[in-house]
C-alpha cells in the first residue's frame, strides 16, 4: 500500500488547447491567474529553459521560481516551481482536445 496520496486535478475548459496555451505560456497571464507579480521572464510564449520569477503572497514577500522542463505546444508544459522554505513542486500540465471548441486539462 502506498505511503502517500497523489492527486490529479482534471477539468474540462471550454477553450481550444491553443488558447489554453497561450494562458498557461505567457509569463505575464501566469502571473495573473496565479496571483502574482512578474520580476523577470522572457516576452513570448515559454519554452523548455526558461525560467520565471514572481513575486506572490502577502506583500508579494514570496520569491516564485518557475523552471521550464520541456514545453510540447498545445500538448505538455512541465515546470520545477521553487517555492518559498525550499518547497518543489514539478508539475505537469496535459492538454487533451475533446471537441473544437474544449479541451481536457490535467495537473500532475
Amino acid at each position: 500500500m502506498p505511503s502517500h496520496i497523489q492527486t490529479c486535478p482534471t477539468d474540462v475548459v471550454h477553450a481550444t488547447r491553443a488558447r489554453v496555451w497561450e494562458l498557461i505560456t505567457s509569463p505575464t497571464s501566469i502571473c495573473s491567474w496565479a496571483d502574482g507579480v512578474l520580476v523577470d521572464g522572457p516576452a513570448r510564449p515559454l519554452q523548455a529553459g526558461d525560467r520565471v520569477v514572481m513575486r506572490s503572497g502577502p506583500l508579494r514577500h514570496f520569491k516564485v521560481v518557475l523552471h521550464v522542463l520541456a514545453a510540447r505546444p498545445h500538448e505538455e508544459l512541465a515546470l520545477d516551481v521553487m517555492l518559498p522554505f525550499g518547497v518543489v513542486n514539478h508539475e505537469s500540465i496535459a492538454l487533451r482536445a475533446i471537441d473544437e471548441g474544449s479541451c481536457r486539462v490535467a495537473l500532475n
